[in-house]
């Protein structure tokens, strides 16, 4: 538009300094298909779908560490039961014996 400011509205008229820059300007949007907001309009729509696959990835890797958490809590809790009952177990065994140890000293 701006060759065509400083040219007049003749295109066919000799270009002056600033012509052939205009003259690419106009060159790319043909190719473009008079479109130059499409690349960058694509670029942004790329960035979208990028950003959006970072934040599900995000929220991904989020529920992945939280069911790994979930896991590592449930597994200490069967083991200290465990352990609970293996100490009663004990305690109950000890109980016995020493119950078992009194009769035969009197």
């Amino acid at each position: 538009m701006r060759d065509r400011m400083l040219r007049g509205a003749n295109p066919n008229s000799p270009p002056d300094d600033f012509g052939e820059l205009g003259r690419d300007d106009n060159r790319s949007r043909r190719v473009n298909g008079g479109n130059t907001s499409g690349s960058v309009r694509g670029r942004r729509d790329e960035e979208g779908e990028l950003r959006k696959a970072i934040e599900e990835s995000k929220k991904s890797l989020l529920v992945e560490q939280q069911a790994a958490e979930e896991r590592e809590l449930e597994e200490a809790i069967r083991l200290s039961q465990e352990e609970e009952e293996s100490r009663k177990t004990a305690v109950a065994d000890l109980n016995a014996s020493a119950l078992f140890d009194d009769h035969q000293q009197l």
